[in-house]
């Protein structure tokens, strides 16, 4: 942030333990590469951003990449190209594993 003063939020790559993929919040038949989501844990910003924004909102999933976009429409945003977090997705009971395996609705996915 020193180095680039006018940046309000900034974020990072991260290094991925595990599978790199999760499920598109756009699209749940998509899966996506870590690498072109916003993580939050890669998220450095001045203390207005998150309070303007009232924090992160409780959706069921994707909070991070909800809060990002809400913060590239009033501030302004860059990334690093380093990483700056390590993801362990190895952890059977995670939230993007949890939706890797379900569906839409959070059944089970069953063939036809």
């Amino acid at each position: 942030m020193l180095a680039n003063p006018q940046m309000d939020l900034i974020h990072g790559g991260a290094v991925i333990l595990g599978d790199p993929f999760v499920v598109d919040k756009y699209d749940a038949t998509k899966k996506i590469h870590l690498q072109d989501c916003p993580i939050g844990g890669t998220f450095f910003g001045k203390r207005k951003v998150f309070l303007e924004l009232n924090g992160f909102n409780p959706v069921a999933y994707s909070e991070d990449s909800e809060f990002f976009e809400r913060a590239q429409q009033r501030f302004a945003v860059g990334r690093v190209d380093f990483p700056t977090y390590r993801y362990d997705r190895t952890t059977v009971d995670s939230i993007t594993n949890r939706k890797n395996a379900k569906g839409e609705e959070g059944e089970p996915k069953t063939s036809n």
